[in-house]
C-alpha cells in the first residue's frame, strides 16, 4: 500500500500539501492567539495602570510671604525713650518691636493713640492682583491700659475709608488674625496695604483718664495667592503631560481663548501632590513658539508663565500619559 501511494506521485503530493497546509495554518493561529494574549494583557495592564492612577486637579490658596513695616507714622501718641523696647513676655518676631505712649489730649479728650503702618506687598499690578485671592493680617501685641483695648484698621482703597477688620489689642499678650476678602479693594496700585490702630476709648467717645502704652511685638500682612494642585488619587505613578486654559466666556481672539502648556516631565508619585504656580514676575501671558505657554518643571511641580484676564472664569484641565483628565474653575476680578 505503501508503494501504491508512493508512485502516485499526485496523491502523494496531495497529502503533503494538505499536511504543509495544517501545519501552517496551526501556526499562524497560534501565533494569533499568543499576539492577541499578548496583547490583551498589555491592554488590561495599561487599563489597571490608568485606573489606578487617577488625578484631581483643585484650587487651592498659596500662603504669602510675610511682610512687614518699616513705615510708621504716629499721628497721636510719642515712641517710649527705648525706641527697641523689648518686653520680657513677648517674642522679637520680626525684628521691629515697637512700643508708643498715648498722648494727652487734655481735660476733655483724655489720653489717646492713633499710628500708621504701610506695608509694601510687591503686588504692584492689576495683573499680579487677579491672583491674589486675600490678604491676612497678623499681629501680636498688648496694651497696658487695663480700662479699654485698641482697635485695628484696614484702609480701603476703593471706597477711600477705614475698615474696621474686629481684631484688638488687650493688656495680654496675644496674636489677632484676620483675612480680608476682596484684596483689590486693600492693595492699591503701588502693592501698599494701610493698618491703623486708635486706641478703643476715642472711637467710642469715652474720655480715657489713664495712659496707655502699645506694644508691639510683630505687626505682619499676608498677600494669599492663587495656585493649582494636583492630587494623584491612585497607587502608581501618574505622569503629567499637558494642561489646557480655556476661558469659559469666548472672546473674539481665539489663541487666548483656547490654549495649552507642557508640563512633560512632571510625575505624581502614588498619593502626593504637585503645585502649579503662576509666575508673579510677568504682567502677561509668555508663549513659546509653538504656541504653548511658557513653563518651568522641577520635582515640586511647575510654574507656568500665564496672566488671568480680567472678569473671566477660566477652566483648568490637566491630562496624563495614560489619557487620565481632571478639570477645575476659577473666576478671576
Amino acid at each position: 500500500m505503501l508503494r501504491r501511494m508512493l508512485k502516485n506521485r499526485s496523491g502523494t503530493a496531495e497529502i503533503v500539501g494538505t499536511v504543509l497546509f495544517l501545519v501552517i495554518l496551526f501556526f499562524f493561529f497560534s501565533n494569533v492567539f499568543l499576539w492577541h494574549n499578548q496583547i490583551s494583557q498589555e491592554m488590561d495592564s495599561l487599563i489597571a495602570d490608568k485606573m489606578n492612577s487617577a488625578v484631581r486637579i483643585e484650587t487651592i490658596i498659596l500662603s504669602g510671604q510675610a511682610v512687614h513695616s518699616d513705615n510708621e507714622h504716629i499721628t497721636i501718641g510719642a515712641p517710649t525713650p527705648y525706641r527697641d523696647y523689648y518686653p520680657q513676655d513677648t517674642r522679637n518676631l520680626d525684628g521691629h518691636s515697637r512700643s508708643i505712649q498715648e498722648e494727652d489730649l487734655g481735660p476733655q479728650n483724655g489720653w489717646s493713640l492713633d499710628v500708621d503702618y504701610a506695608f509694601a506687598t510687591a503686588i504692584d499690578a492689576p495683573e499680579k492682583k487677579r491672583l491674589i485671592s486675600a490678604v491676612r493680617l497678623g499681629v501680636y501685641a498688648s496694651f497696658s491700659d487695663p480700662s479699654e483695648a485698641c482697635f485695628v484698621y484696614a484702609y480701603d482703597w476703593v471706597d477711600t475709608a477705614w475698615i474696621d477688620t474686629r481684631l484688638m489689642i488687650t493688656k495680654e499678650n496675644r496674636w489677632s488674625n484676620t483675612t480680608l476678602p476682596f484684596p483689590a479693594s486693600y492693595i492699591d496700585g503701588g502693592g501698599i496695604v494701610k493698618i491703623r490702630i486708635v486706641d478703643a476709648s476715642s472711637q467710642l467717645g469715652i474720655n480715657d483718664t489713664l495712659r496707655g502704652t502699645l506694644s508691639i511685638d510683630c505687626l505682619e500682612v499676608h498677600a494669599d495667592s492663587i495656585e493649582l494642585d494636583v492630587t494623584n488619587l491612585g497607587g502608581s505613578d501618574a505622569f503629567m503631560s499637558r494642561l489646557w486654559i480655556v476661558n469659559s466666556t469666548q472672546t473674539t481672539n481665539p489663541e487666548k481663548d483656547h490654549i495649552y502648556s507642557n508640563l512633560e516631565p512632571l510625575s505624581t508619585p502614588p498619593g502626593s501632590h504637585r503645585e502649579i504656580t503662576f509666575n508673579m514676575a510677568i504682567e502677561e501671558t509668555q508663549f513659546n513658539q509653538d504656541g504653548s505657554v511658557k513653563v518651568s518643571v522641577d520635582a515640586q511641580g511647575a510654574m507656568i508663565n500665564y496672566v488671568p484676564p480680567s472678569g473671566q472664569t477660566v477652566i483648568f484641565r490637566v491630562f496624563t500619559t495614560l489619557g487620565n483628565t481632571a478639570a477645575c474653575s476659577c473666576s478671576f476680578p
